[in-house]
């Protein structure tokens, strides 16, 4: 049994049609991209002792957890 690469192609107002394509074709396409977003926030990742932490960067860390989640979730890396 060969294997062979299904492509789905909807048109704006047609059916789903089959394509099948040569199975080969996936090795010589270029890799995808993956999204890019901004790095985690410096200080944050070269802090060694918690209480290094002044109380008042606590909410600026707790935005760019949830914002590094967010990026995270939107790629699908988390099992749910």
């Amino acid at each position: 049994m060969s294997t062979h690469l299904y492509l789905l192609l909807a048109g704006t107002d047609q059916s789903i049609h089959d394509v099948q394509a040569f199975p080969d074709i996936a090795a010589v396409l270029p890799p995808k991209e993956a999204p890019k977003f901004d790095p985690p926030v410096k200080r944050f990742m070269e802090l060694q002792n918690p209480a290094d932490l002044r109380l008042g960067e606590v909410l600026e860390l707790l935005r760019d957890y949830r914002r590094l989640a967010g990026a995270m979730k939107e790629l699908g890396a988390f099992k749910e």
